[in-house]
């Protein structure tokens, strides 16, 4: 759709009463999709496309297992926020319009919505946004995320576009403005418009979990917290053929141990009082409660393959040397820049038609920050690496200068680029607090110690390892 036609839609300019935008748009089509290969949808404006996914059943699903939940939080903060592109007074215009963006009613600044738009999206497949205007539509007010359950999509007039309409309880449903609709479907399948949510596959394993941890959940109730039963040893000859005594005395136990119970739920304690020969014991305490660990791993395994999140992230340390490979690393990296790209036509959709309704048109894009894990570790490995590059130069320039290769001066000419070309005279002159001469050189390390580590020696506080200890710490940077 053009620019003109949006303004048009938007009733900031006079239509162009010469062309009919909504007719030539597209000429008819042959193929029908599969969900109305009949060809019967167009008369009716309440059918919707078939929802093939239960999104209510995935919302509940989310609220279930944590780590479903803990899943779409984290791809939402890899997936971050992008930066504009442009020259420096329309980068600087689009930014500042981006931080003071009303959004979702309550909110305010376009990152907090783009969580909530991202959260849907790998929730539901889909996520719709609503702009805006001001009274005088001379500028964008904010954005209104809508509900991707109150929503579904009907098929356009021309064969081709879906609109997004919206269903109330009564009467006709809401088609809503799609000039002033930001939408992104993330993984299209088939020819289904609704996308596919990140959870798409995930309910069977996650029934099993479920059922697990209630099962565990009833077993704690039965053995976390057993229930008591108390025998009473009648005295010899006791003569009671109507249970009368028995009744009242076992009731006065009773009536005891309810009364410790309650006592203890409210934080006090109590004893128990009897008279006579009693046994008080547990009741079903030699049950085995259930395995757990290993089933729920296999089930979570299931669920983070599907995510596509590493389970340390979650917390999960299921080995002893668990860290993020340099394959993990980069699989994880390609996830989210697919997400990033299906997100950036939106995007650039809407800051479009901002820079339009208030005049000021102008080239910019999108670029989103790189999120690889592991480039970031082999970033800080390099650095690590460069220091101690540095650390080694410093110690050959120190003892060339201690043969008389090199003098003070060259030494911090050979650190200090800016000191080039200058005599010996014009370097003390700039660095009036170098040394004169260098320091005695450090003994070098006994035959056979690690760098770093003391040598070995017998144990206790006079051997050559506790020796070797005080040497190391005695300037404190681990060398001798």
């Amino acid at each position: 759709m053009s620019l003109q036609s949006v303004l048009e839609r938007l009733k900031l300019v006079e239509p162009r009463a010469s062309v009919n935008y909504a007719a030539g748009a597209i000429a008819p089509m042959q193929s029908r999709p599969s969900y109305d290969l009949s060809g019967t949808y167009l008369p009716s404006s309440l059918f919707k496309v078939p929802q093939r996914q239960d999104l209510q059943l995935l919302r509940q699903l989310r609220e279930l297992v944590p780590l479903l939940d803990m899943a779409i939080v984290w791809l939402r903060l890899l997936i971050g926020e992008p930066c504009i592109e442009a020259d420096e007074p329309l980068k600087s215009d689009i930014e500042q319009f981006l931080e003071g963006l009303q959004v979702n009613r309550v909110q305010e600044g376009a990152c907090n919505w783009l969580q909530t738009h991202i959260d849907n999206a790998l929730l539901y497949g889909r996520a719709h946004a609503e702009v805006l205007l001001t009274n005088r539509r001379d500028e964008v007010f904010g954005l209104v995320e809508v509900a991707p359950l109150t929503t579904a999509l009907h098929p356009h007039p021309d064969g081709y576009h879906m609109d997004v309409v919206q269903y109330a309880n009564l009467g006709e449903p809401t088609v809503l403005d799609a000039n002033r609709l930001i939408t992104t479907v993330l993984d299209v399948r088939g020819d289904d418009p609704n996308g596919t949510s990140l959870l798409f596959g995930i309910p069977f394993i996650a029934e099993i979990w479920s059922k697990i941890v209630r099962n565990l959940g009833a077993s704690w109730d039965r053995y976390g917290v057993p229930s008591l039963y108390v025998t009473w040893k009648q005295p010899e000859n006791f003569n009671d053929p109507q249970g009368a005594i028995t009744n009242a005395v076992m009731g006065g136990v009773r009536g005891q141990l309810n009364t410790i119970a309650v006592d203890r739920a409210n934080g006090k304690t109590q004893d128990l009082t009897l008279a006579g020969d009693f046994t008080i014991g547990v009741l079903g305490a030699q049950g085995e409660v259930m395995e757990f660990p290993m089933t729920s791993q296999a089930l979570m395994e299931q669920i983070c393959s599907k995510t596509r999140i590493p389970p340390f992230i979650f917390g999960l340390q299921w080995a002893t040397t668990e860290r993020m490979s340099t394959s993990q690393a980069i699989l994880l990296n390609e996830v989210i820049e697919s997400y990033q790209a299906a997100l950036t036509p939106a995007l650039m959709k809407f800051l479009t038609l901002r820079q339009a309704i208030v005049g000021r048109p102008g080239d910019f894009k999108l670029s989103w920050e790189h999120t690889s894990l592991q480039d970031r570790m082999e970033e800080a490995r390099a650095d690590w690496m460069d220091a101690q590059g540095t650390q080694i130069d410093i110690e050959n320039q120190q003892a060339l200068t201690r043969l008389g290769v090199f003098t003070i001066e060259e030494m911090a000419q050979h650190f200090r680029p800016e000191l080039e070309g200058l005599t010996p005279a014009e370097v003390r002159s700039r660095l009036p607090e170098l040394v004169a001469e260098l320091p005695e050189a450090p003994a070098p390390p006994p035959p056979g110690a690690q760098q770093g580590m003391p040598p070995r020696g017998p144990a206790g506080p006079t051997g050559e390892g506790m020796r070797g200890i005080e040497e190391l710490l005695g300037n404190g940077n681990g060398k001798h």
